[in-house]
């Protein structure tokens, strides 16, 4: 008896579920040949067949997530698939058509699961819904309202890096400087966002050239139909003081008529094509009291006192120790003007010395004129130039 119990038990214990299933295109109905179909968390897939099906068998009874993958058309994910021993479940898709890359533009049917165990780094993750419900202007405010980001002088730091330590990324371009290093002068109007996600730390090697975080902005698309919207603002509303703020924002996309414009040509181009257009502007008198004279950096002549005496009562000391002149250029020291300045502040017992702080030619020139005290130069294993060009010896001479 109790053999025959157990010879039971091992032939339950073999039991296996399985999957099926088609693929087609959402708009033309037409089969997909070679789409990925892969079970979550498991060895186990499928590619779709000459008439778009697949098939998945040796698949434990349980719940699964599965994935659809296809190049030219959205990521479709489906949670929660409950599997059983027995006749093969079937799930067909109905894959739409998107002009972002592979891999960017995700749909989930289903619950989305408490926590993703595919996913190392924190992420933040702010949708198109969440964008409306807030009180917002571009990506800047966006980013002020998220944990661990801070703005200061429209400069976006997280984690309390510095703003050279942030990658921004554009539907996939990085807005990085290459030789700066700064994403500065990102303005993003919030009504042309569609998702924003914030990487505060611990991001995958795909993120290059970032040390704090990572924010990755995706942008509208054109949908099927026209549509649009505008917005003008401004502060001038009576007698009420204000600064002269004027903006302009609008928004328009939809369906491109470069699709008609091949279909007239007789030209059958896959896919579908839509546009997006963005626009923003603004004016404002701010403020700040108009200038009565501009002044142009090059052609500055410093005034007699460079360290002036209301500055030294500030720092509470009737003389400074040092004065360093900082990265001025061959054609700046040639002119005599700051130089003389400094000679003049020392003279006149505001400090006790003066210096020189830089490169190349400029620091060269510094030690050879024979007024600076002190040289401050650039000199490490990488950067060998103080020594090549005997700017270290010449300053000792």
């Amino acid at each position: 008896m109790s053999l025959l119990l157990l010879s039971c038990s091992l032939l339950q214990g073999q039991e296996t579920a399985s999957l099926r299933g088609r693929v087609i295109d959402s708009r033309t109905g037409e089969p997909l040949v070679g789409v990925n179909v892969m079970v979550q968390g498991t060895y186990h897939g499928s590619s779709t067949d000459l008439e778009g099906y697949y098939s998945i068998s040796g698949l434990t009874p349980g719940d699964y997530d599965l994935q659809v993958s296809y190049i030219g058309y959205k990521l479709v994910q489906k949670n929660g698939i409950t599997l059983a021993a027995g006749p093969a479940l079937v799930e067909d898709f109905a894959l739409e058509v998107t002009a972002l890359s592979f891999g960017r533009d995700i749909i989930i049917i289903g619950k989305k699961p408490l926590f993703d165990v595919s996913v190392t780094a924190s992420s933040t993750k702010i949708s198109r819904a969440d964008l409306e419900a807030m009180i917002v202007d571009d990506i800047v405010d966006i980013l002020s309202n998220a944990g661990g980001v801070s703005t200061t002088d429209n400069e976006v730091h997280v984690r309390g890096g510095r703003l050279d330590e942030t990658l921004f990324i554009i539907d996939g371009v990085s807005t990085k400087d290459p030789l700066t290093g700064y994403s500065a002068n990102l303005y993003i109007n919030a009504d042309a966002i569609e998702e924003v996600e914030i990487l505060p730390g611990g991001f995958n090697a795909e993120y290059g050239q970032a040390m704090s975080g990572v924010v990755n902005v995706k942008l509208k698309e054109g949908r099927n139909q026209l549509e649009g919207s505008f917005k003008y603002t401004t502060d001038e509303i009576g007698l009420v003081e204000n600064y002269g703020t004027r903006r302009l924002e609008f928004n328009l996309g939809g369906p491109s008529l470069l699709e008609k414009g091949f279909e007239s040509l007789g030209l059958n181009i896959p896919g579908r094509f839509f546009f997006f257009l963005n626009g923003y502007g603004k004016v404002s008198n701010t403020n700040l009291p108009p200038a009565d004279r501009l002044y142009p950096h090059l052609n500055f002549r410093a005034p007699w006192g460079l360290v002036s005496q209301q500055s030294l009562q500030r720092l509470k000391t009737d003389r400074l120790d040092l004065v360093q002149l900082h990265s001025c250029g061959v054609d700046v020291l040639e002119k005599g003007d700051v130089i003389d300045a400094l000679v003049r502040a020392r003279d006149a017992g505001k400090t006790r010395f003066i210096g020189y702080s830089g490169d190349e030619d400029a620091a060269i020139w510094a030690v050879q004129c024979g007024v600076f005290d002190s040289l401050q130069t650039t000199y490490n294993i990488i950067d060998q130039h103080a020594r090549t060009r005997r700017i270290l010896e010449r300053a000792e001479e």
